[in-house]
């Protein structure tokens, strides 16, 4: 009967070793999955945060071309205007 027990205390040994190796393995590859996420969360902020600048840059040069395109509107719409008072201007001076 002795030796029945240690057989069944030998197979608890083994389980619990094995139980044991299983955790330190699973532990290690916590450990790695949170430096993996944590790596890939700062890329994520860096990247944000650069295409958060690259987005105010473009909303600056489209400002800017909006502003300079209402100018040339303004320009061209008086356009018709000046060049019929040039034409006035040039008659009246020929005769």
């Amino acid at each position: 009967m002795a030796r029945e027990r240690r057989n069944g205390n030998g197979k608890l040994g083994e389980a619990v070793k094995s139980l044991v190796t299983a955790q330190a393995s699973l532990i290690q590859a916590m450990a790695q999955y949170a430096a993996e996420k944590a790596e890939s969360d700062r890329r994520h902020t860096e990247l944000a945060r650069i295409t958060a600048d690259r987005f105010a840059e473009v909303r600056a040069v489209l400002l800017e071309h909006s502003r300079i395109l209402a100018k040339v509107t303004r320009i061209l719409e008086r356009l018709p205007d000046a060049v019929r008072e040039r034409i006035r201007l040039m008659a009246s001076s020929a005769q």
